[in-house]
């Protein structure tokens, strides 16, 4: 698969060049324009040479079908896979060029906006690097979630175009049409390849378009003009939803994918096999989150169009499903009106009705599909799939016990759990060489092959030598973050300091807030002349919805601490920064930078993260609740290497039953009422906005649904014990390697291992 003589790799690349811009032009003159666009194109051939998955009939194939995809720049991923990424930087140096500045050349696509959108890349790369055929379905979204921008301290959104990574996609026309609205479109799928690491196959990203698209329904920033939906249907991803008319569009989104997978999946089959007849051997459709299931009705009825009965094709989708939450919040258990659907596809409307019947004849209570005129969209998936997962342990639990007991009880067989997995090609190979070269070197592996090969650090752990090597690591990552945020975000940053990062979508449950607070404790301390032993950089990143108020306001707050901490009273010794447009790039910068881990969810509502375990490899400390894959962290590294806060989420399930919880009895405190109340002090209105930390401060003192107040002491002694640790560097880095060391278990590759074994059965790999 590889060729890593840089000799040839000098001599392809300049015959390129030459190809593409004439014989006089060579790679020691080329403008960096060149040398991009020359690269790009090279690797493409070399992926391009590759097998493909899809075209190898023996096995099952996973069709994953997600509304968000987050994939990140494909250059430097691609030449990583192929092993060719040492090579081709030592070509560079030779033109004074490096594959990071180049990088920077690419368009970094905002098709996400957390986890959920990162999963699935991960997935499909583990998928791929293991030999299974997986083809990952979504929408192309000609400006993503839409560009971050800080105005005011007040996070807006600009469009952010997406070129498609260029000649990297493969954009034709379907064979089937899709009718939406009373419309018949002819969908365009845009097809790129995805390759594995170490592998010399590769699977495929299929992005559906209307192709009627049209801006000239965008008005101001991202805001669209949603009257007829058909041009707005695939400009952006999670379009506003504050009125009905939103909201009838995402319905349509979310039908437009489904009708489209659903029928690129036949047609995928027939062309393979000759027939659908033998479809659930050959076929596995995975939903990823509850936005894709309309894909249940919509087979259904393509079914039936290809001559079988109703009862038989029902029959045939429960074997061909498969169901992942992603969290028991209400957005991943929607409830929408059967009148919008049927506005949208009366044909679906009804077959929802006939579904809901087939359950019920079947004598089963469970999880009713309709109430009246809204469709219980979870309770549709779970129903008709024949496995339902969630993605750590205690969420799988809080499902099976809470969410969905109903139908754990009528299905017992039904539910399982697979924990989240991170791609470690990207999030330790390539986002931190130096660390992955390291490790390698350690361990006598490729650690990104075969992750298990971490475990063999523990035979370092108290290797004082080994404790300092990591050390100038981290220090390294940290004066290339600082260089970074000051270059291109305006942003000081200390290198010197304890990096502590919370890098989350903006979400209530995430509680921004309580890093808010811990943050004007830590400055009125500091102004009382109790100073760290250390300065501290207390980072958050993040997008919030446009319209989610909430997570906007405490985004406004953490830019309000920004600008305070700009003082010189507090900068020499604390600084909070808030960079705008967080994405996978910048992830990629910040991650191997972190000191610490924040992971400081409301106990039993955080599924199980990602952030988490891609900081966990990188040597970050977790600081976290006992929430989601923190808890499988906890059991992985042992107590003494991690920092654990606040109440369990079976206390937190019972406060919200009870209703018991009344945040002004906390509020009452003097030293938690002297935080709360800096809120909307005079400091604070000169630099904000009075009206929004009014509202903030309503809200933590009268609501607090995530219990910020009760569990904020526990979490000032947490993040201060953390201080306190990092003083010992030794003890501290014995920690780090603890961590990295155990992070193997969060591979992709164990996540799709364990899909197969639990889920998928796809039989022995192709490669």
């Amino acid at each position: 698969m590889k060729n890593t003589n840089t000799k040839m790799i000098y001599e392809e690349l300049s015959r390129d060049l030459k190809n593409l811009y004439g014989e006089e032009a060579t790679l020691e003159n080329a403008s960096a324009d060149q040398i991009y666009s020359t690269i790009w194109a090279w690797s493409l051939k070399k992926v391009s040479a590759l097998e493909k998955y899809g075209e190898i009939t023996s096995g099952r194939k996973v069709y994953y079908v997600t509304i968000e995809i987050l994939p990140g720049r494909l250059l430097g991923n691609n030449l990583l896979n192929l092993g060719l990424l040492s090579a081709i930087n030592i070509v560079l140096r030779r033109m004074r060029y490096s594959i990071e500045n180049l990088e920077e050349m690419e368009t970094d696509p905002s098709l996400g906006n957390g986890g959920l959108g990162r999963l699935g890349p991960c997935i499909h790369e583990g998928a791929t690097s293991l030999g299974y055929s997986m083809e990952c379905l979504s929408l192309h979204y000609h400006y993503g979630l839409g560009k971050q921008v800080f105005r005011d301290k007040k996070q807006t959104f600009e469009p952010d175009p997406w070129d498609l990574y260029g000649k990297a996609v493969n954009t034709r026309q379907a064979d089937y049409e899709v009718e939406l609205c009373g419309r018949k479109i002819r969908p365009e799928e845009n097809v790129i390849t995805v390759t594995g690491y170490n592998t010399d196959k590769t699977n495929s990203l299929v992005l559906f378009d209307t192709g009627l698209a049209s801006d000239a329904v965008i008005r101001d920033g991202i805001r669209m003009d949603m009257s007829d939906p058909i041009p707005a249907l695939t400009l952006f991803l999670y379009p506003d939803d504050s009125n009905e008319e939103g909201r009838f569009l995402r319905t349509g989104q979310e039908y437009f994918l489904s009708a489209s997978s659903i029928r690129h999946i036949l047609e995928d089959v027939e062309k393979t096999y000759g027939s659908i007849d033998s479809i659930a051997e050959h076929a596995v459709i995975h939903l990823n989150d509850t936005h894709p299931a309309l894909c249940i009705p919509e087979m259904v009825c393509q079914l039936m169009d290809r001559g079988m009965s109703e009862e038989k094709s029902i029959e045939l989708v429960k074997k061909l499903f498969v169901y992942t939450n992603h969290t028991i919040l209400p957005e991943a258990l929607p409830r929408v009106p059967l009148s919008r659907i049927r506005a949208v596809s009366p044909r679906i409307a009804d077959m929802i009705t006939r579904l809901d019947r087939h359950v019920r004849e079947k004598g089963i209570t469970a999880g009713p599909v309709l109430e009246g005129d809204v469709v219980n969209m979870a309770n549709l998936a779970c129903h008709f799939s024949y496995s339902v997962n969630g993605v750590a342990e205690i969420h799988t639990g809080i499902l099976k016990k809470d969410v969905f007991s109903d139908m754990a009880a009528a299905y017992p067989d039904k539910f399982t759990n697979v924990t989240n997995g991170i791609d470690f090609g990207r999030w330790l190979r390539h986002a931190n060489p130096e660390l992955a070269w390291y490790v390698g070197r350690l361990t006598g592996g490729d650690v990104v092959a075969k992750p298990s090969l971490l475990e063999k650090l523990l035979r370092y752990q108290d290797d004082t030598a080994v404790h300092a090597d990591l050390e100038s690591i981290k220090e390294d990552n940290k004066e290339a973050l600082a260089a970074w945020l000051e270059e291109e975000k305006g942003l000081v940053m200390n290198p010197k300091a304890i990096l502590t990062v919370q890098a989350k979508r903006g979400h209530a449950y995430k509680r921004q807030d309580l890093n808010c607070l811990y943050a004007i404790w830590k400055i009125q301390e500091i102004l009382q002349g109790r100073l760290p032993a250390t300065p501290i950089v207390n980072l958050i990143a993040g997008k919030a919805y446009p319209t989610y108020e909430a997570a906007n306001d405490v985004f406004h707050l953490a830019l309000c601490l920004q600008e305070l901490t700009k003082s010189p009273a507090i900068s020499p010794w604390f600084r909070v920064i808030m960079p705008d447009n967080y994405n996978v790039s910048m992830a990629e910068k910040i991650l191997p930078a972190a000191d610490i881990s924040e992971q400081i969810s409301y106990a039993g509502t955080e599924a199980s993260g990602t952030s988490n375990c891609k900081l966990m490899c990188n040597g970050a400390i977790t600081l976290g609740t006992r929430d989601g894959a923190n808890i499988e962290i906890g059991d992985l590294v042992g107590p003494d290497n991690i920092f654990t806060f606040g109440i369990d989420a079976k206390t937190a399930a019972d406060l919200n039953r009870s209703g018991s919880y009344h945040p002004y009895d906390y509020y009452s405190d003097p030293e938690i009422r002297r935080v709360v109340d800096f809120i909307v002090s005079d400091a604070m209105r000169r630099i904000g906005d009075s009206v929004i930390l009014e509202r903030i401060h309503r809200r933590l003192t009268t609501e607090d649904t995530y219990k910020c107040l009760l569990d904020f002491k526990s979490y000032v002694q947490a993040k201060e014990a953390a201080f306190r640790a990092y003083e010992d560097k030794d003890s501290w880095y014995k920690m780090s390697l603890i961590n990295i060391a155990r992070s193997g278990f969060f591979s992709s590759m164990r996540t799709a291992r364990e899909y197969n074994e639990r889920v998928w059965h796809l039989g022995d790999p192709a490669r």
